[in-house]
């Protein structure tokens, strides 16, 4: 839903946090992800933490193309599993974001991703007005 998918997720969350100590205040009072929150103070994520996520996104994209070597469709071999469903979100919205040159030279990721997108449950799932972030809308799914 639109809701979901807003433009940036990070000043989506920083609109309705505290503001200067208040919001220090508040991020200290988390039980989990207290420090992640806490680096959303004032300017938001650093570039050094992006490309650390990045890069961490990429790590978990070599990793499919590991489980994938063998030729086997899904992660965890020839049916759909978890593992698939697991990953799905963060691919799904790795392309809504711009950002597919993170398994453009993964063939086999990018197979993946084609014959997940092929699934019937996948047009329903993403449907493509959710999935226009920043003006940009990837291809409907064969």
């Amino acid at each position: 839903t639109p809701a979901i998918r807003v433009p940036s997720f990070q000043m989506f969350i920083r609109r309705g946090l505290p503001r200067g100590a208040a919001f220090d205040d508040h991020a200290a009072r988390l039980p989990l992800r207290k420090h992640f929150y806490a680096k959303m103070r004032d300017g938001g994520f650093s570039e050094q933490d992006q490309l650390e996520a990045r890069e961490k996104l990429r790590q978990s994209i070599d990793r499919m193309e590991a489980a994938l070597a063998d030729g086997r469709p899904w992660l965890c071999g020839d049916m759909f599993t978890l593992a698939d469903i697991s990953i799905m979100p963060s691919i799904v919205r790795l392309e809504d974001l711009g950002m597919a040159d993170l398994w453009a030279d993964r063939p086999m990721a990018t197979a993946w991703y084609q014959r997940l997108r092929a699934r019937p449950a996948f047009a329903l799932a993403y449907a493509a007005p959710a999935r226009d972030v920043f003006g940009y809308a990837p291809e409907p799914p064969c």
